[in-house]
């Protein structure tokens, strides 16, 4: 079996050539066009940071409040008044010398989270030896779903850096030959990983992983078991107080099962390979209208669901009698979409089944996905933000930096731009 840890793909049509100087071009192109997404996004949060906080922003920055009131003992993860976890609220309690919890300088916090984000991905792709580990780094900056989150003073950020952090210790663990140095690696890195989940619990499904690493990586099995442990010491605390996985003044929004939320989740991290690397999705064309035709039937026998991506874009410009019919084709269609998703994942991991990153990563990513299931009281796009990394290291394996990659960037950015607009332009 082939163990390593580096390797990529060539390109579905055979093996790659040194880029010609097209090529090189188009790389240099796409490059540019990332930056410039990045500089965007930044510029954009920077002139309409002053706007009064909306939604979700007044009422989670109110719990770090909490902390004057209780310290960060008991009484403190008691009184949480939302789903997630203690990290925001311990970020923002640090930062609030700086932004005293006010427009504009609490609105740069997730900004300065996603630059390090940034670049803790670009040690990642470059620990894996991407091609272009800069332009897949940058790659994040144009998902949809990250402009929302960034641009706001929402809880997803925290806990995607922590995340991020935790993923360079375990990817950077197989390069060191003296123990101590892996072992140090592996208890910081749990403990980063731990940190994450204190901010959104679902990201303790990544440890998926950790098992499909030490499979391949087996001289590695006691450093996993240490990783594996030490990002359980954080969340097994919180969890005791809480006798659960979140507050228990939230606690209904784990209750049951939502399959229309969990495939709600797959169309959306179908979305973000589609915009990524659409050379996942390489399927026998029969095959494909086969998945269509199947997932659209099952959606009309069970009752026509409905699913409203871009919500804020399509309720600001849809007259409210198309809103249920949008509804109900954007839901066959997705349904469709996230089917032929999921049979190509498999297809992929078949294809790269020597690939230890690759396959721990996806794993890990698909466990993610469908535990979105769980997530019952409703489901928005942003709660794929902490699972990115994990789909944007799978689908580096399948993706060229070239014109195609830099206008599905920019498609993405704008979808991203309008739906943040929105949400400034809210109040």
């Amino acid at each position: 079996m082939n163990t390593s840890t580096t390797d990529y793909a060539p390109p579905l049509t055979g093996v790659s050539a040194p880029p010609s100087l097209v090529a090189r071009a188009e790389q240099r192109l796409c490059l540019i066009v990332h930056a410039l997404i990045l500089a965007a996004l930044l510029a954009f949060i920077a002139f309409n940071s002053r706007r009064a906080l909306t939604y979700d922003e007044p009422w989670y920055l109110e719990s770090v409040g909490l902390i004057d009131q209780h310290g960060m003992g008991r009484e403190f993860l008691l009184s949480l008044p939302g789903p997630a976890g203690p990290l925001y609220p311990i970020v923002h309690y640090l930062f609030r010398p700086v932004t005293g919890l006010a427009v504009p300088l609490v609105r740069f916090v997730n900004p300065l989270l996603l630059s390090g984000t940034l670049a803790v991905m670009w040690g990642i792709f470059r620990k894996l030896r991407a091609p272009q580990p800069v332009v897949s780094a940058l790659s994040l900056a144009c998902i949809p779903f990250i402009w929302t989150v960034t641009g706001m003073a929402l809880t997803e950020l925290p806990a995607l850096a922590f995340l991020s952090g935790a993923l360079l210790c375990l990817v950077a663990l197989p390069e060191y030959f003296r123990r101590p140095v892996r072992m140090a690696l592996a208890v910081g890195g749990g403990l980063l990983l731990g940190a994450a989940v204190l901010g959104r619990q679902p990201i303790l499904l990544t440890l998926v992983a950790v098992p499909v690493l030490a499979i391949y990586q087996r001289r590695l099995v006691a450093e996993y078991a240490v990783f594996v442990l030490a990002s359980l010491v954080l969340p097994a605390i919180a969890f005791a107080i809480w006798h659960g996985m979140v507050p228990p003044k939230t606690d209904y929004v784990g209750a049951g099962i939502s399959l229309p939320n969990g495939i709600a989740s797959f169309m959306y991290g179908a979305l973000v390979v589609a915009i990524v690397a659409p050379r996942w999705f390489v399927m026998r064309p029969w095959i494909i209208v086969s998945i269509f035709v199947a997932a659209v039937a099952a959606d009309v026998l069970v009752g026509g669901s409905t699913i409203f991506p871009m919500r804020t874009l399509a309720e600001r410009y849809l007259p409210h009698t198309l809103l249920p019919f949008y509804g109900m084709a954007a839901f066959g269609t997705l349904m469709g979409f996230a089917a032929w998703f999921v049979a190509a994942t498999l297809v992929r991991l078949y294809e790269r089944r020597g690939d230890a990153p690759f396959m721990a990563f996806t794993i890990a990513a698909c466990v993610c996905l469908a535990g979105n299931a769980k997530i019952t009281h409703q489901f928005s796009s942003r709660y794929l933000v902490t699972i990115l990394p994990l789909i944007l290291i799978a689908a580096d394996k399948f993706t060229v930096p070239n014109r195609y990659k830099a206008v599905r960037a920019l498609a993405g950015a704008a979808l991203g731009f309008a739906s943040l607009y929105t949400y400034y332009h809210a109040v």
